[in-house]
């Protein structure tokens, strides 16, 4: 409850100037097929998780070009990664960033995705 209220009053303090900010600059933003090119993948070596939202095109269109890439073909970025939707079964649908809302939805792939990676060795270190 305390965190939702602290989420609540984040989102409700965020001032018309800020709203237009956020919005310009999402407009202004380059298309990822315009600097995402076959030479630069994979992304990472590093193990990734991408998780959408059941309602996701509420936010982020069906057709948009990072999502239909990372969801067609995530390993081609993320060779070591896992692309999953969570969905709240007989539940309200879960929405795009609504972690803190459906965090029971979001825990299972976060859990399942820690207890795969190995403790590693710090780099350069014995």
């Amino acid at each position: 409850a305390e965190l939702r209220a602290a989420v609540r009053a984040t989102i409700a303090g965020v001032s018309p100037r800020g709203a237009v900010a956020r919005v310009r600059a999402l407009r202004e933003m380059a298309c990822p097929s315009t600097y995402l090119t076959p030479e630069l993948l994979p992304l990472t070596e590093a193990p990734a998780l991408v998780l959408y939202a059941e309602k996701e095109d509420a936010v982020v269109r069906a057709d948009s070009p990072a999502r239909a890439a990372l969801e067609r073909a995530g390993r081609a970025f993320f060779p070591r990664g896992r692309v999953h939707t969570v969905r709240n079964p007989g539940g309200p649908p879960v929405q795009h960033a609504s972690l803190v809302f459906h965090a029971e939805n979001f825990l299972p792939w976060i859990g399942d995705f820690y207890r795969a990676l190995k403790p590693r060795k710090a780099l350069g270190g014995g």
